[in-house]
């Protein structure tokens, strides 16, 4: 797509005039070689992956890489209201955030896992379901491509509660941008993310899947101590910077899936 925010799936007029000649092409375009990477995780010898990949790859063509993607384009900031028979009301809330070639990639993921991470101490699952009960559930998650990223953050609530949730939602992105964070915050924020740095690398098929996306797009490999390092050298005044940077909500965008007739 070359924008984000525009549906890429199509419509069923569309989709109904795929041909098998369009799917043969499509593949014969990038299903190539020069535009693969067979990454593997197990109890596997070196010479057996090879064996295997010989027997099974050894036929794709080599081709030529495919042609440069237009740069992508983001939307204007917005609020989009799409209608659905639910039962609650879902929201995401976002916005733009940085390529997988940004070195700023390490502040930008402990702020969003400060605001949203997986851990219930994280500030906005503790201001809206521990302490007001009016969520359901929160999730954050940040998506980098090579030109861009966006980070989101969802919410599942009652309508009632949507025009609160989303203010303090806008309070506790403001507050991060105008203050740095304490010396024990910090601290404790850090040793969280660390540890769930190890967890996840206890997770050979993502870990493998990562590896391979980063040798597909031409990035240099970033190992385990290499990222604890990194976290433990940030400071308050880097994330207050990155904070300003990426989180001001005058440049959120929101998707909300209820009725619209009764838009807060």
């Amino acid at each position: 797509t070359p924008a984000l925010g525009h549906p890429i799936l199509g419509d069923r007029r569309r989709v109904m005039r795929f041909s098998p000649d369009d799917l043969h092409r499509l593949h014969s375009a990038f299903f190539l070689a020069n535009n693969m990477v067979l990454a593997t995780a197990g109890p596997l010898k070196a010479e057996r992956v090879f064996a295997l990949a010989r027997k099974y790859f050894a036929c794709v063509p080599q081709g030529s890489l495919p042609p440069s993607r237009p740069q992508a384009l983001f939307t204007c900031p917005h609020v989009q209201w799409q209608p659905k028979a639910t039962a609650q009301v879902h929201c995401v809330v976002g916005g733009q955030a940085i390529s997988m070639l940004d070195p700023h990639y390490t502040p930008l993921a402990l702020l969003l896992n400060i605001m949203a991470g997986d851990a219930s101490n994280a500030r906005l699952n503790r201001i809206l379901r521990e302490h007001r009960g009016l969520i359901y559930q929160l999730e954050g998650a940040l998506t980098t491509y090579m030109d861009l990223g966006f980070y989101a953050i969802y919410f599942g609530t009652e309508l009632r509660h949507l025009k609160r949730i989303l203010q303090l939602v806008s309070q506790e992105f403001d507050a991060l941008c105008q203050h740095p964070l304490g010396r024990l915050q910090l601290s404790q924020a850090k040793r969280q993310y660390i540890g769930q740095l190890y967890m996840g690398a206890e997770n050979l098929e993502a870990a493998m899947l990562l590896t391979a996306r980063r040798i597909l797009e031409g990035l240099p490999m970033v190992g385990l101590q290499q990222a604890v390092e990194e976290v433990n050298a940030l400071t308050s005044q880097q994330l207050q910077e990155e904070a300003q940077r990426y989180f001001d909500p005058a440049h959120f965008y929101t998707l909300i899936y209820g009725n619209p007739c009764r838009q807060p």
